[in-house]
């Protein structure tokens, strides 16, 4: 699309399939992410494989950050970021709220006490007299710790007070990573190169997160991924703002510099002429 097209023109231009694959990559990979970022195991590799695959089915960027990165290098242009953006935003609120539902439909209050009282020992068979015993199911339940509400979909640890600048230095850290990533990933036209793609953005993504993850905050990378974790606190200016700096302007930052980074070195890479010597 050149410079001097208009708004309108560039509105036009827009690829109504492209931006479903925004929504619904981004749902996917939102409610893997919500699934299983608490799992130890195998958790991460996961995650960093479904975006590697998304990557490589629809070269999409699934991140509001990368795409604001790659708007701020005149990659693509505004109309085209902000329209990916809301896409990326609304699938991962879709994914949270679908999630959600799943989970708080599927959630048995009686089937949770139960399966507790079992682990101490108490067979199915004994539980009411057990419970009229201890005073009835619902003070068992207090015991136990479990309310009539389903339990979180996952656990994620706020800003550590006081530390909140080693939360942005760890998510710039890891996001100038997932740049070196994207400046390779979105920059290849040629669709044999699709795999690679796919598997360096997942990768990188693992790495940035692997390496910039403290005690003082858990690592994202993905502002729109944060927007359904809960990072964002409205009871003050600064449960809102020090979330904001942290998994919105650092990564957007982080991103930025990356891709900056990976084009001056590819650039310069290029440029060298072998000085190898017989």
């Amino acid at each position: 699309m050149p410079e001097e097209a208009t708004f309108t023109e560039k509105l036009a231009a827009l690829n109504p399939a492209r931006l479903a694959a925004e929504l619904v990559g981004t749902f996917i990979l939102t409610a893997v992410f919500i699934r299983l970022i608490n799992n130890t195991n195998y958790g991460l590799i996961v995650i960093a494989l479904t975006i590697s695959a998304l990557v490589m089915i629809g070269r999409v960027h699934l991140n509001p950050a990368i795409t604001f990165a790659r708007w701020i290098l005149r990659k693509i242009d505004g109309v085209k970021a902000a329209t990916f953006i809301v896409a990326q935003v609304l699938g991962a609120v879709l994914a949270f709220f679908t999630l959600t539902g799943i989970n708080n439909a599927g959630f048995d209050y009686k089937a949770a006490i139960k399966s507790g009282v079992m682990k101490a020992g108490v067979t199915e068979q004994g539980l009411e007299k057990w419970a009229q015993q201890y005073g009835g199911i619902d003070t068992i339940a207090k015991q136990l710790g479990i309310t009539k509400e389903a339990p979180k979909l996952y656990q994620y640890s706020a800003l550590a007070e006081g530390k909140e600048w080693v939360a942005m230095l760890g998510e710039m850290t890891g996001a100038i990573v997932l740049g070196l990533g994207a400046g390779y990933a979105y920059d290849r036209k040629k669709k044999h190169q699709k795999v690679a793609k796919g598997l360096v953005i997942g990768l990188c993504w693992l790495a940035g997160l692997v390496i910039s993850t403290s005690n003082a905050s858990n690592t994202i990378l993905n502002p729109a991924v944060a927007s359904t974790m809960g990072v964002f606190g409205w009871g003050s200016t600064n449960a809102f703002l020090w979330p904001v700096l942290v998994y919105v302007l650092s990564t957007v930052v982080g991103t930025t510099i990356g891709i900056l980074i990976y084009h001056m070195l590819s650039d310069r890479i290029k440029s060298d002429d072998c000085d190898c010597q017989d």
